[in-house]
């Protein structure tokens, strides 16, 4: 028996002593290199990228964090209670890991429930310390870090900086922040079911805010009130009353740039483009050390070519027809009232990222439809169309028209106010893209920009990466090397690239790089003889003359062997603009939508605009015969 007692003991010191001692050396070799707890205490917030026009007005800010500071002593003890409920009920009792947690998770994972066991202090070293750490010394980290915390810092200080620094979605870092972004209150006015809902957000910021989802937000407010509940922080009464007060967030745009805002600059595909030259000139650090990118655009300019694109887009799905509602819902027979359809909306969003607002283009119900009148619902109120707002759909208004296109109740639908005397109509989202690009011909510098019909949508820019094929032009070209060959005939002959940042600036406002332009005629370089481009442009006036009727226009449109893009290219000697119509994944547009059908009136609406102060200004060519005459 002696031979089993001692194989016992090896078993034993190789299966469970070994391993602890082993890592009992590895924590106390790791535990010297654990980073400085100042940088939790001295906390500063990311300053985030400022991206403004030529003429000082902002574009974006990229990196933002909305965060506002509150002490623990001014912080409401039903927040604290929340908070201990949802995430760490034994919070004031561990040292920063709670074995028994770890051990329960371990049980319910075993048994096909996923389970965490992440405390109160282990969040706070995850957020601040652990996100670029490679694998094995991040958990090593994981599970040291929060054991530093508890031995350097009280429970009120952890708490403090939890409730302080956490993401909880909407760009808002922290409660107080948190509280003021979805209720437009402070902390101390919370009600109790709004302070649980609050407290559930660390789960999930982003995808379980009441503005994203309001459907699994109340789910996750009902599990912390039930865990409140159950450890007795509150009654049956208080729970009872918690969980059926409505749901009452602030309007979803409330503190964000309003689509209807004139003074707004809605220029997202230039932002994007912005950060991602501040990116690969300053890494990751771009985006928090308050870098400002001046662009070469302006607000009136980029203002009309986003009316000009969007329009044109607009106009070209109207002339091939209402397709029909997006979806479907079920709605219950009977009257309804709001309640009913926002709980099948949440949840046909929560299955559909697309089912959202798109500037004026806004998601309704149908909650009763015929040939003359349809209603429909949208944030709480219930729209009445009719007469011309009923044109463009009246198709699917048919007692005939297919069943998988009618317009009929739970139909999710696009409505738009015209204003004035136009009122609600039925509108549709458009398949079919754009961009519109236009450019200093003397300088390459961007007037306007313009990657799509909608950032939100699609983020892909199709200024810079769509290709356009045509007979005489080379195709994978886009709008915008398009816009620098145009260039060549506007300048005379001389080559200029496009750039559309001019100036970045540190937070301090010093400048820390220019850009310097090459100028035509001055040291641009020279690509063609001049009598080359004076030779295409006195060709391209003839069509350029009709399109805004001024006799400094040339211009050329253009479109593909399979009617896949239209697009017009346009210039006088100060501006060069290029159209691009054509459809994400290529397809024929429609019989007649050529360059002139669908991407010209675009062009127009911009030009028209952008040369409305611009006298007119003679040709090189005309100048030269007039000197010749002069000579004579």
């Amino acid at each position: 028996m002696r031979w089993v007692f001692y194989s016992v003991i090896a078993l034993v010191t190789l299966v469970v002593i070994v391993p602890l001692a082993i890592l009992a050396v590895v924590c106390a070799m790791a535990w010297p290199k654990l980073p400085d707890l100042d940088f939790l205490t001295d906390y500063q917030p990311r300053i985030p990228l400022r991206v403004y026009t030529a003429d000082g007005f902002l574009i974006k800010k990229i990196g933002e964090e909305r965060r506002a500071i509150v002490k623990i002593e001014n912080v409401p003890n039903m927040l604290k209670q929340a908070l201990v409920a949802a995430e760490d009920k034994r919070f004031y009792e561990h040292r920063g890991i709670d074995l028994s947690g770890v051990v329960r998770a371990a049980l319910a994972n075993l048994r096909g429930k996923r389970q965490g066991a992440s405390t109160i202090t282990m969040q706070v070293a995850r957020n601040f310390y652990l996100s670029r750490e490679r694998a094995f010394q991040r958990n090593l980290h994981q599970m040291l870090l929060p054991l530093k915390i508890e031995r350097n810092l009280s429970k009120d200080q952890i708490l403090e900086l939890y409730i302080n620094q956490i993401y909880l979605g909407q760009r808002s870092y922290g409660f107080e922040t948190a509280a003021r972004t979805y209720f437009g209150k402070s902390l101390g006015e919370l009600t109790l079911a709004e302070t649980a809902m609050l407290a559930g957000l660390p789960k999930g910021p982003s995808s379980l805010n009441p503005i994203v989802n309001p459907r699994g937000a109340k789910k996750r407010r009902r599990y912390v009130l039930e865990r409140m509940r159950d450890l007795r922080f509150i009654d049956e009464d208080a729970y009872q009353a918690a969980i059926e007060e409505p749901l009452q967030i602030v309007p979803k745009d409330a503190g964000r740039d309003d689509p209807s805002d004139l003074s707004a600059v809605h220029a997202e595909y230039v932002a994007e483009m912005a950060h991602r030259i501040a990116v690969e000139k300053y890494g990751e650090r771009a985006t928090r050390i308050g870098l400002k990118l001046i662009t070469t655009i302006t607000r009136a300019e980029q203002a009309a070519a986003n009316d000009a694109l969007r329009q044109g887009v607009m106009d070209y799905d109207r002339r091939h027809g209402y397709r029909g509602p997006e979806k479907y819902i079920s709605l219950p027979e009977g009257e309804l009232d709001g309640g009913i359809i926002n709980g099948e909306l949440d949840e046909a969003r929560e299955a559909d990222e697309r089912l959202r607002d798109y500037g004026d283009l806004l998601l309704a119900v149908v909650v009763d439809a015929s040939p003359k009148e349809v209603t429909v619902f949208r944030n709480g109120e219930f729209i009445r169309i009719a007469g011309k707002g009923l044109s463009f759909a009246s198709p699917m208004l048919k007692s005939d028209a297919p069943q998988a296109r009618q317009l009929r109740r739970g139909a999710l639908v696009r409505i738009r106010n015209g204003g004035g005397n136009k009122g609600w109509e039925l509108t549709q989202m458009p398949e079919v893209d754009a961009a519109l690009v236009s450019i200093d011909a003397r300088t390459g510098a961007v007037r306007a920009l313009v990657g799509g019909f909608d950032f939100s949508r699609n983020q892909f820019n199709n200024v810079t990466m769509a290709r356009m094929c045509a007979p005489d032009i080379e195709c994978p070209t886009s709008p915008w090397n398009m816009a620098a060959t145009y260039a060549v005939f506007a300048n005379d002959g001389y080559r200029v690239d496009p750039f559309m940042v001019m100036e970045i600036r540190d937070v301090n406002d010093k400048t820390l790089a220019r850009f310097d332009t090459k100028t035509a005629g001055k040291d641009a370089p020279r690509v063609s003889d001049a009598r080359n481009p004076r030779i295409m442009n006195s060709m391209l006036q003839k069509v350029g003359s009709r399109a805004l009727n001024r006799k400094d226009i040339a211009s050329k449109s253009g479109t593909s062997g399979d009617h896949t893009d239209a697009w017009f290219c346009g210039y006088n000697p100060a501006i060069v603009a290029v159209a691009w119509v054509g459809f994400p994944i290529p397809r024929n547009m429609g019989h007649g939508e050529t360059g002139e059908t669908a991407a010209l009136p675009i062009w127009n609406d911009y030009m028209r605009s952008a040369l409305a102060d611009v006298p007119e200004t003679s040709s090189p060519r005309q100048k030269a015969s007039s000197r010749s005459r002069t000579r004579r």
